[in-house]
């Protein structure tokens, strides 16, 4: 696991680590965690050959289905080449 100081943020974002398969966003700011979140999806979709699926979850998906998150990471997608899976909270 790496830890990012906010000022190195901006260069993962730019260009992520291609080693790296998940991130945890997190901070005071929903709005600037939003953002950055919606980035880094993008930059994930990017690297990935052929059409990509993403997958937005949150509070409602894990309530009614505790498992979802799970299910998500474990399975391929049906209409896509890759799938990036984007997890919200609050």
């Amino acid at each position: 696991m790496v830890a990012y100081k906010a000022s190195a943020v901006a260069r993962f974002l730019k260009s992520p680590d291609p080693d790296c398969s998940a991130v945890l966003v997190y901070g005071p700011d929903a709005g600037l965690v939003s953002e950055r979140g919606a980035a880094l999806a993008t930059a994930f979709a990017k690297r990935q050959k052929g059409e990509v699926e993403i997958v937005r979850l949150d509070d409602r998906d894990f309530a009614e289905e505790p498992a979802r998150l799970d299910l998500e990471l474990r399975t391929r997608p049906m209409f896509a080449d890759a799938k990036v899976v984007r997890a919200t909270a609050g």
